[in-house]
């Protein structure tokens, strides 16, 4: 939502923004492929948050991190929603893809 709100372009809609649609998509296929990258000791904002800024409530992420270790499902059920997700995005966004809509 960041990345809208700060845009200086005034006329874009939702088939205006493929690439950050695909940029989300990607981020979504690298928590999928590497949940450490959320839930790991080392996660780093950085690499964690789609834009590489600072966690918005570093506290939240730290707690996570502190209980993590009683949750035995919990690197299993990041999984599954991120691919859910993803796949529900895809079919949300398919309007903005090459092909779509948007390149009529």
């Amino acid at each position: 939502m960041k990345a809208i709100h700060v845009s200086s372009d005034k006329n874009q809609n939702t088939l205006s923004l493929g690439p950050l649609h695909h940029r989300v998509y990607d981020h979504m296929q690298k928590i999928i492929a590497n949940p450490d990258i959320l839930l790991g000791s080392d996660a780093s904002y950085a690499t964690a948050t789609l834009d590489g800024k600072e966690w918005q409530n570093p506290v939240v992420i730290e707690k996570i991190h502190d209980i993590s270790t009683s949750l035995p499902h919990l690197q299993d059920l990041l999984v599954v929603f991120f691919k859910g997700a993803a796949e529900t995005w895809k079919r949300f966004t398919s309007e903005s893809a090459p092909g779509g809509l948007s390149y009529c």
